[in-house]
C-alpha cells in the first residue's frame, strides 16, 4: 500500500488515523519512507542508550531525599537511614520515636493529584502497569508498618516547594507520641 503526500504528514498523525500497516510507505517527494519502521521504536533512544538512561536513576540519595535530611537534620532530629529490615526500606528512620518516612517522588509514585504525576504517552503498557504497581507496593508497606506499630509519613517532592509548611509537618509528626504509647509514657514500647 502506498500514499502520496505533497508535504511530510505527522507520523503521530498518521499512528492515530490508521493509515498504515505493516507494509505501508510513505512517498514524500520522491522519497520512500517505511512508518513501520519508525512507528515500531518506542522513543528517540536505542534500546542500550535507554537502559543505560533508565539504570541511572537513583533510589537512594535523590535530591529531594537531601533536602529532607538536610531540614531534620538542621531541626536537631538524628536518624537511620534505608534500614533493610522495615518493609519498604524506609527513606528515614526515627527508632526511638518509632516513626519513618518516606520521600517520594510525585512521577515515580504516582502522586494523586499531582501534574508531576503523569502516565507516558509513549509505552503505555509498560508505564500504567509499572506506576500502578509502585502504587500499591507502597501502601502495602505502610499497611505493614502501621501493623508493626511504626508511624508512617510521606513527603512528596512537590511539597519540598513550601519548606517551611514540610518542616512544621514533619516537626508535628515526629513529636507526636508513637502509635502504641500512651501520652504519659514516652519510652520505647517493649
Amino acid at each position: 500500500m502506498f500514499r502520496v503526500y505533497d508535504s511530510p504528514p505527522k507520523l503521530r498523525d498518521l499512528y492515530r488515523s490508521g493509515v498504515y500497516s505493516e507494509s505501508t510507505f510513505v512517498v514524500i517527494r520522491s522519497r520512500i519512507l517505511c512508518i513501520s519502521r519508525v512507528l515500531s521504536m518506542p522513543d528517540s533512544f536505542s534500546s542500550s542508550t535507554r537502559s543505560r538512561i533508565m539504570s541511572g536513576i537513583k533510589s537512594k540519595g535523590t535530591k529531594p531525599e537531601i533536602q529532607v535530611r538536610r531540614l531534620l537534620h538542621n531541626l536537631g532530629y538524628r536518624y537511620r537511614l534505608h534500614r533493610a529490615d522495615l518493609p519498604g526500606r524506609p527513606d528515614l528512620v526515627f527508632p526511638s520515636r518509632r516513626k519513618v518516612v518516606f520521600v517520594n517522588g510525585c512521577f515515580w509514585h504516582n502522586h494523586p493529584g499531582c501534574a508531576r504525576a503523569h502516565i507516558p504517552s509513549g509505552n503505555k503498557d509498560y508505564w500504567l502497569p509499572k506506576l500502578t504497581n509502585n502504587r500499591e507496593r507502597d501502601e502495602r508497606n505502610v499497611q505493614l508498618l502501621k501493623e508493626k506499630g511504626w508511624g508512617v509519613m510521606t513527603v512528596w517532592e512537590c511539597q519540598l516547594k513550601d519548606m517551611s509548611t514540610t518542616s512544621q509537618r514533619l516537626t508535628e509528626f515526629l513529636e507526636q507520641g508513637s502509635p502504641n504509647q500512651s501520652k504519659t509514657d514516652k519510652k520505647r514500647p517493649k
